[in-house]
C-alpha cells in the first residue's frame, strides 16, 4: 500500500513538465487530524445515543470510500477491536446493493399482499410427523398451536393454568424474574396489574395515533422518536418496552412449549412454522411481527390469513363440492372478521373480505360489565372501576358469557366483591342478548358488506364456516343460520383451535412440496 504521492504541477501549469509536490499519508493524516476528532466525537455519540458500551458493538459495517482511508479503518479498529470488522471490496456501492436488496423484497410483500388464491392442503389418510409441521394462530387476545400428528393436526398445552382449553390469553407478566404468560397473569391481575401488559396485538406496528386506548390497560404507551413503546412496572422499575420485545416473549415460550412437546415425541427441534393473522394485517404489522418472530428464535415463518386457514382445517374434515361459494365466520375474543371464497380445483380464491378489529368477545363482555357495575354501585355502593376489583368483574363477566352459551340464566356471586355476602345478582340469556343487540347489528352489517363485495347473493353461499369462540354464543350462530338459510354450516368442536389446525395443516403442505421439489 501507498505511504506517499506525487502531484504533477504540469496538470496545472502545462509549461513545467519537471516540478513535483509530494506528499505523504504521515503528512496527509496530521492535516485530517481535526476532521478525525470529529468523527470519533460522531462514533461516541451515536453510542451513548443508543445506550450501549463499545465492547457491546459486535459487528462493524464500513461502508462508502472514505472507510477505505487507512487513518479511518484504523480509527474503527482501534476504537471497535472486539467486533467482527465487515468491509466490502466496493464500499461506495454497498449502499445500492442493499437499496436494491430491499426494492426486491418490497415487490414480494406486495406481490403476496395480492395474493388471492391459496392451494389447498390435500387430504392424507396418513400424515408424517417427522415433517415437524407447526401452525400457530396469533389472534387479536388469544393464541393457540398445533402440530401435525400421524392422525392429523393436534392443539399443544400452551397454558398449564387453563387444563381443557388450548387457547392462551395473549397476557404478560413482569412481576417476577421471568416473564410469565396467560391465564395465570389474569388470576393474578387484582394484585400485579402494574406489571402487567395485553392487547399486545392492538399496538404492534400501528402509530400512536392510531391506537384504539382501552380503559382497561394498567399500562402507559409512551411515543419516542416516532415509535411506540409500553411503559410497565417490573421488578427493575418502570420500563419502555416494544411491542416487537413483549411479542417475542410470548412467542419464545409458545416455541419452547412447542420444542418440550415434540421432543416428548421423540422428534427434532427444527419445525416449520406457519403463522396465522388477520387479512387485514398492514405490511408494517406483518414485518413488526416479523421480527418479533425472528427475536423468539424461529428461523423462518410463512403468513397466512386466519379465515383460510380455518378453511383449510374444516375441509380436511369435509368433502366440499367444488366451485361452491364458502362463507368463513371468524368471531374472536378482540374482532370479527369474515371472508368470502370460492373452491375452484383444489384452490380457494378469495371473493371478498371485511373486519372490525374492535368487535368480538371482548365487547360483549363489557356490556355485562357495565351492566353489573351499575347495580353493584347503585344498590350496593361498590364501585369496582376505581379499584383492581375491575379485573375481577372483567374475567366474571366473560365466564357469564360463556355460561350463557349452553344455559339460560347465570348469576354474579355477591362475594367476590363484599365479604361473607352470599347474594347473588341474576342475568338471563334474553337479558343478554337484549343489551347486545347494537352489536349484533354491527354484525350483520359486516355480513352484508363482504357479500356485496364478493358480488354474490346470499343464497349461493353453500357453505358456512363456524369459527372462534364467539361462534358459539346462540345469537350469533342463530343470526348465521337465519342469514343463509340455504347453507351447510359448518361446525367445529374445538372451534377456539381451528385456525391454528388449518396453519399446521398449510405448514405440512409447504413442507412436502419443498421436499417433493427437491429442497
Amino acid at each position: 500500500m501507498l505511504t506517499s504521492n506525487l502531484l504533477d504541477v504540469d496538470d496545472y501549469d502545462p509549461e513545467n513538465e519537471e516540478d513535483i509536490i509530494p506528499i505523504t499519508r504521515d503528512e496527509f493524516e496530521k492535516m485530517a487530524e481535526s476532521y478525525k476528532v470529529r468523527i470519533t466525537k460522531v462514533i461516541f455519540q451515536s453510542i451513548l445515543k443508543a445506550k450501549l458500551t463499545k465492547e457491546q458493538i459486535e459487528y462493524v459495517f464500513q461502508v462508502g470510500g472514505g472507510c477505505r482511508m487507512p487513518m479511518i479503518k484504523q480509527l474503527l479498529l482501534s476504537t471497535f477491536p472486539n467486533a467482527n470488522h465487515q468491509c466490502n471490496l466496493y464500499p461506495d456501492w454497498v449502499v445500492a446493493h442493499g437499496a436494491t436488496l430491499y426494492a426486491y423484497h418490497l415487490e414480494n410483500l406486495k406481490r403476496n399482499q395480492q395474493t388471492k388464491k391459496y392451494k389447498i392442503p390435500s387430504q392424507c389418510e396418513t400424515y408424517d410427523p417427522t415433517f415437524n409441521a407447526v401452525g400457530i394462530d396469533f389472534g387479536t387476545t388469544e393464541c393457540c398451536a398445533a402440530v401435525v400428528r400421524k392422525d392429523g393436526p393436534y392443539s399443544i398445552l400452551l397454558d398449564t393454568c387453563i387444563n381443557l382449553n388450548r387457547v392462551m390469553p395473549l397476557y404478560v407478566s413482569f412481576a417476577e424474574g421471568q416473564a410469565l404468560f396467560g391465564q395465570l397473569v389474569i388470576n393474578r391481575m387484582k394484585y400485579f396489574a402494574k406489571n402487567s401488559v395485553f392487547d399486545i396485538q392492538k399496538i404492534i406496528g400501528k402509530d400512536f395515533e392510531e391506537i384504539v386506548h382501552n380503559s382497561l390497560w394498567p399500562f402507559k404507551l409512551v411515543k419516542n422518536k416516532e415509535k411506540v413503546f409500553i411503559e410497565v412496572e417490573t421488578v427493575n422499575g418502570r420500563e419502555n418496552k416494544s411491542p416487537e420485545e413483549i411479542i417475542s416473549l410470548i412467542l419464545e415460550h409458545v416455541k419452547t412449549k412447542i420444542e418440550t412437546f415434540q421432543d416428548l415425541q421423540k422428534f427434532s427441534r427444527a419445525f416449520h412454522v406457519v403463522l396465522a393473522i388477520p387479512f387485514s394485517y398492514s405490511e408494517r404489522q406483518k414485518l413488526s411481527l416479523q421480527r418479533a418472530a425472528v427475536m423468539a428464535g424461529f428461523n423462518s415463518i410463512n403468513f397466512i390469513p386466519a379465515s383460510i386457514a380455518a378453511a383449510f382445517a374444516y375441509c380436511a374434515k369435509n368433502n366440499i363440492l367444488d366451485q361452491s361459494n364458502i362463507l368463513i365466520c371468524e368471531c374472536e375474543e378482540g374482532s370479527t372478521e369474515l371472508c368470502i371464497a370460492k373452491m375452484d380445483t383444489n384452490e380457494f380464491e378469495i371473493l371478498s373480505y371485511e373486519n372490525d378489529s374492535h368487535l368480538g368477545g371482548e365487547d360483549f363482555d363489557r356490556l355485562l360489565f357495565n351492566h353489573f357495575d351499575a347495580i353493584l354501585k347503585r344498590k350496593y355502593e361498590i364501585n369496582v372501576t376505581r379499584t383492581n376489583a375491575k379485573y375481577d368483574l372483567n374475567q366474571i363477566c366473560r365466564k357469564i358469557r360463556h355460561e350463557l352459551f349452553f344455559r339460560n340464566e347465570a348469576w354474579l356471586h355477591l362475594d367476590d366483591f363484599i365479604f361473607d355476602n352470599e347474594e347473588q345478582i341474576k342475568i338471563t340469556r334474553e337479558d343478554s342478548e337484549n343489551m347486545s343487540a347494537e352489536l349484533l347489528l354491527k354484525i350483520k352489517r359486516i355480513i352484508n358488506r363482504v357479500v356485496l363485495k364478493a358480488n354474490v347473493s346470499k343464497e349461493s353461499i353453500r357453505y358456512v364456516f363456524h369459527v372462534g369462540g364467539g361462534c358459539q354464543m346462540p345469537m350469533i350462530k342463530n343470526l348465521l343460520l337465519d342469514t343463509f338459510q340455504m347453507a351447510y354450516h359448518k361446525f367445529h368442536e374445538y372451534p377456539e383451535e381451528v385456525v391454528a389446525h388449518g396453519a399446521a395443516l398449510y405448514a405440512y403442505h409447504l413442507q412436502r412440496s419443498k421436499i417433493e421439489r427437491g429442497f
